[in-house]
C-alpha cells in the first residue's frame, strides 16, 4: 500500500499521510467496498449488503468528492452500473475515465427521469428476488448462474443545486423520487450515495431520506450527522487533513483516511512534485 506524506517521503501513516489508490485494493466479495485505512493502517471495508446507502458530509476541500469517486470507481471495476450526478459543476468533477465507464448526469430533468427508471428497475428486481425465493441480491447471486448487477447512484452536492428557487417544483419531485428509491431498495442491489458540502444543508432534503441512509461518512464540518455520539469528543478526533473522515454504520464508528484515486490529486495537494 503506497502511503505519501507532505514531507515528500514515500512512507507515512494514518496520522500524517494520504493513501494513493491502486486497483489491486478492490475486494473480490460481492458488495464489499474498500474506503480507506484506519489508524492501524488496516483497510476499512463497507459491506453494501448491510449498509446499502451512504450519506457523505463535510466542508469544501475536505475530501468528499474524492471519496465518492473512489467508491464509484470500485463499483466500475466490479462491472456494476454506475451513475454519477454532478448538477452544480456540469460534470466537471468526473473526468474522462468516469465518463467512459459510467453515466454522468448534469441536468435535473435527466436525474428525475433516471430516478423514475430506477424505481421501475427496483420493482423488477424485487419480483425476481421473490420468484427465486431470495431475500437480497447477495443471496440471489450466490444461488443463480445469471448474476444481478448492482447499481450505484452517486450524487455530488445535490442540495447545493436545490438552492436554485427557479426549479423548486422539479426539485420537490426529485426529493420524492429519491426518498422512495432509498426506502424501497434496501435489498435489491440499488445503492444511493449522497454528498453534501456541509451538514446544515441537509435540511433541504426530506427527513425520510436522511433517516433511511444507514451509513454516514463525516469529513471536517459534517459531524452533526453522526448519531448518538459526543460531539465534543468528535471535534477532538476529526481532523482537517484532506481525506480524513469518521465512518458510522450499525456496527459503530471509526476513523478512516480515504484513498486518492489519481496521482494528480497528490500534486494538487502538495504531496508530490510534478
Amino acid at each position: 500500500m503506497r502511503v505519501f506524506s507532505k514531507r515528500k517521503s514515500k512512507k507515512g501513516d494514518f496520522w500524517e499521510g494520504v493513501v494513493l489508490w491502486d486497483d489491486s485494493y478492490v475486494k473480490k466479495e460481492d458488495g464489499a467496498i474498500n474506503i480507506g485505512i484506519d489508524c492501524n493502517n488496516k483497510e476499512v471495508i463497507v459491506d453494501f449488503n448491510k449498509t446499502n446507502h451512504i450519506i457523505v458530509a463535510g466542508q469544501v476541500g475536505s475530501g468528499k468528492t474524492v471519496m465518492i469517486k473512489s467508491i464509484l470507481w470500485q463499483f466500475i471495476l466490479k462491472n456494476n452500473r454506475v451513475i454519477a450526478v454532478d448538477l452544480l459543476h456540469d460534470g466537471l468533477e468526473f473526468e474522462e475515465k468516469y465518463r467512459k465507464y459510467c453515466d454522468v448526469i448534469t441536468e435535473e430533468e435527466r436525474l428525475l427521469k433516471e430516478l423514475e427508471e430506477l424505481l421501475k428497475e427496483n420493482q423488477l428486481r424485487k419480483d425476481k428476488l421473490k420468484a427465486a425465493n431470495c431475500s437480497n441480491i447477495n443471496e440471489y447471486n450466490k444461488n443463480n448462474i445469471e448474476k444481478m448487477k448492482r447499481v450505484i447512484l452517486g450524487i455530488d452536492d445535490i442540495v447545493g443545486a436545490f438552492l436554485n428557487e427557479n426549479k423548486k417544483n422539479l426539485h420537490q419531485k426529485i426529493r420524492m423520487m429519491l426518498s422512495m428509491l432509498i426506502q424501497e431498495s434496501m435489498n435489491t442491489g440499488i445503492h444511493v450515495l449522497i454528498v453534501f458540502r456541509r451538514e446544515e444543508m441537509v435540511n433541504l432534503l426530506n427527513e425520510e431520506i436522511i433517516r433511511h441512509m444507514p451509513g454516514v461518512l463525516c469529513f471536517f464540518g459534517g459531524d452533526r450527522l453522526l448519531k448518538n455520539v459526543d460531539l465534543e469528543l468528535i471535534d477532538q478526533r476529526i481532523s482537517k487533513i484532506a481525506g480524513r473522515a469518521l465512518y458510522q454504520d450499525a456496527d459503530g464508528i471509526q476513523e478512516v483516511q480515504g484513498y486518492l484515486v489519481e496521482e494528480r490529486y497528490l500534486v494538487e495537494a502538495g504531496y508530490l512534485e510534478e
